[in-house]
């Protein structure tokens, strides 16, 4: 574990105070408890301070950022002036060092979905804690095939808001989200991630041109006829949620599965990889072939690969077994094909994504 970890992991711990058994959370059932998170209840005007850090091979890496959410938007601006917007109608991902801007399709700043939970976990009420001296509800969810504990959630009693969340893969904590510091004293009828109530520094972007639009799921057949692969569900119950067609040399066709807990993006765009382009610390994934590549430690984690003359990359937050098996039930080729080099689109993706691993 790093050493610059440590001291914010300690202040965590100094945070959080056990308060009572699940009995005493106002006898609200787990549904009931994300929905909250979910709907306008979970969605509090808010300003604050997050940690993440993410553990790959005994090893961690943190960030900070400041947040700034509220009526359905959220604004994270970390070191170097990089910047994640997420809207309903839209959103962006910047590179405030390089200049470099992504468009981003609509997004809920909270992708939990309880009505898909429960085909694939075991949710629970386990008891109350005290984080940020804020009552707080801890939830734990687990597989449904045999009971491997995946989340641990602590949601604010009072806003509904989720103040940390903790990820594990085979019962080792492999990524934790939590909040530093939260500042809920925003107007009702103030946006905090608009202009009226944005913590010094953080400038709320308008909506640019060309963002990229969603496509109805019974438009699913046209893509498929364009060539692309676009399947209703993945492999570990993955569940098509949202499909954004490419934009004209910016952005490459992006589908959103998840499975009520995690998610993962796959995009495609016709043409074959700049190999030299990608950047750098790439690892090849043997189970996959000798041009699929990987980016230890990167968050959220990613893969590149091409088939068929199609570019695909595979990002998500989902468990690295997991991950690995819908990378596995997607088109790879037997045999390597010569190598054309793509347009920008995918490219710019890939060198946006990197500056946040």
């Amino acid at each position: 574990m790093g050493a610059g970890v440590l001291p914010l992991l300690a202040l965590i711990g100094l945070l959080m105070v056990d308060l009572a058994p699940a009995e005493a959370a106002e006898h609200r059932s787990w549904e009931e408890l994300l929905e909250r998170v979910v709907s306008g209840d979970g969605d509090a005007a808010h300003t604050g301070e997050i940690l993440w850090v993410n553990w790959v091979g005994g090893e961690s890496r943190a960030h900070v950022a400041d947040v700034a959410s509220g009526g359905g938007e959220l604004l994270l601006r970390g070191p170097g002036s990089r910047m994640v917007w997420l809207t309903p109608d839209g959103g962006l991902l910047t590179d405030g060092e390089g200049g470099a801007e992504l468009d981003l399709p609509p997004s809920r700043p909270t992708r939990l979905a309880p009505d898909m939970m429960a085909d694939k976990y075991d949710i629970e009420v386990i008891g109350r804690q005290s984080l940020l001296d804020r009552p707080a509800t801890l939830l734990e969810v687990r597989r449904r095939d045999g009971g491997v504990l995946r989340e641990r959630l602590w949601l604010d009693d009072k806003s509904g808001l989720l103040l940390r969340r903790e990820s594990y893969d085979g019962g080792t904590l492999r990524r934790l989200y939590t909040y530093l510091s939260l500042n809920l004293e925003t107007s009702a009828s103030q946006n905090p991630a608009g202009s009226r109530g944005l913590s010094p520094g953080l400038t709320r972007l308008a909506p640019r041109p060309g963002a990229v639009e969603g496509v109805a799921a019974d438009q699913l057949a046209t893509l498929r006829q364009a060539g692309f692969h676009v399947p209703e569900r993945l492999p570990e119950g993955y569940v098509v949620d949202g499909i954004f067609p490419g934009a004209e040399n910016r952005q490459p066709l992006q589908l959103i599965y998840d499975d009520g807990v995690y998610t993962v993006s796959l995009f495609q765009q016709r043409g074959s990889i700049d190999w030299e382009a990608l950047p750098p610390g790439g690892q090849t994934v043997k189970a996959l072939g000798d041009r699929a590549l990987e980016w230890p430690g990167a968050v959220p984690r990613r893969l590149v690969w091409e088939a068929g003359g199609i570019t695909y990359t595979l990002v998500g937050d989902a468990p690295p077994n997991e991950f690995l098996a819908i990378a596995a039930g997607l088109p790879h080729d037997e045999a390597n094909h010569p190598w054309r080099r793509f347009r920008d689109g995918l490219s710019r993706l890939w060198s946006l994504v990197s500056s946040w691993s």
